[in-house]
Parts: C-alpha cells; sequence; structure tokens
C-alpha cells in the first residue's frame, strides 16, 4: 500500500506496469512512427486485472453499457 492508496477510499486492484502487457508510439524519424508492444515480465499476484476490465465493470455496473439488439 503506498501512502496515496492509504488516503484513499477505494484501491482498484489493476496490474503494475511489470504485470501487464503494454504498447507505446515513438516519432523518431518523422513521418515515420514506431510502436513498442512490451510482454508481461512477471505474474500477477492476488485478484489484479487488467485496466479495461475494470473500467468495464465499472460502466456495467453504472448503467452505462446498452443492451444490444439480438441477432
Amino acid at each position: 500500500m503506498t501512502e496515496t492508496a492509504v488516503l484513499s477510499h477505494y484501491v482498484l486492484p489493476a496490474r503494475t506496469g511489470y504485470e501487464k502487457w503494454d504498447g507505446t508510439f515513438f516519432q523518431w524519424m518523422y513521418p515515420e512512427y514506431y510502436f513498442d508492444m512490451r510482454p508481461p515480465v512477471v505474474e500477477p499476484e492476488g485478484e489484479q486485472v487488467e485496466e479495461g476490465q475494470i473500467y468495464v465493470e465499472l460502466a456495467e455496473r453504472l448503467g452505462m453499457i446498452p443492451e444490444y439488439p439480438g441477432s
């Protein structure tokens, strides 16, 4: 727990940069762009999940995701 987490009302179980896939765009030689994809280097401990999963679950619980019509 960090100092910020101790003062927080909610602490979401997001993975750290070492526990998740991450990507970055670089513009070293304009107009060419480079993309760097970094894999996780350690396994997450506990209940950490990807940030996107946290956002989707929050949106679902807040009723922000509309119902899709049946096919």
